[in-house]
């Protein structure tokens, strides 16, 4: 999460900086490049975190009565990994065009929808900790689509909406500037937190 939101910071002001000089069609093939480069990355992060989960929640020391109860939890809003990041990314674009009253909106709904979902999921389900980390996926998820809808919208009103795409790694390259920083700087905090969970569980 450090990591993506770290970059995300520091994309969103690569992005800024191609709005101001009008250079709309490269905004569009470095936000549609940074989903599919994230996308892969939240992909393997998350295999390798299911994967590992037992040496991961040794490292935390999860006491062992607790690890299927937090196993359930971490599974689904791991395999969820994607639409949460994105969520965070969104709202980091819509910063770089300078729009801040959709995020604040976009922030009600996600609180709705996490609480309705957990109401819904553990009062009316029965469902337990999985019905909370489904409320955060689903709840993630909507709010995702409903920044990429208003991302596209804004290609519209920028009059690239029918440019083709163009995937390239090299427009990400020219992020890693303003992003590295950030992610060192939420990686920082992020490590520090890291280090004294497994003696607080402890």
């Amino acid at each position: 999460s450090s990591v993506f939101w770290g970059y995300g910071v520091g994309f969103s002001i690569y992005v800024a900086r191609l709005f101001s000089a009008k250079e709309y069609k490269k905004i569009k093939n470095a936000v549609y490049s940074n989903y599919l480069f994230m996308g892969i990355i939240a992909v393997a992060i998350s295999v390798l975190a299911v994967c590992f989960n037992g040496p991961l929640f040794t490292l935390l020391q999860i006491e062992e009565s607790l690890r299927p109860t937090a196993l359930a939890y971490f599974f689904i809003y791991v395999l969820g990994l994607f639409p949460i990041i994105m969520t965070a990314n969104g709202l980091y674009i819509m910063n770089a065009f300078g729009e801040s009253k959709y995020p604040f909106i976009m922030s009600i709904i996600s609180m709705l929808l996490n609480i309705g979902g957990n109401l819904f999921f553990v009062l009316v389900l029965g469902m337990g900790i999985e019905g909370l980390a489904l409320a955060s996926v689903i709840a993630a998820t909507v709010v995702f689509l409903l920044y990429f809808i208003k991302f596209r919208s804004f290609l519209k009103e920028l009059g690239v909406h029918k440019e083709r795409v163009h995937i390239s790694f090299a427009c990400l390259k020219n992020s890693v500037p303003y992003a590295l920083p950030n992610m060192l700087q939420q990686m920082s905090m992020y490590f520090a937190s890291l280090a004294i969970s497994p003696m607080v569980n402890g």
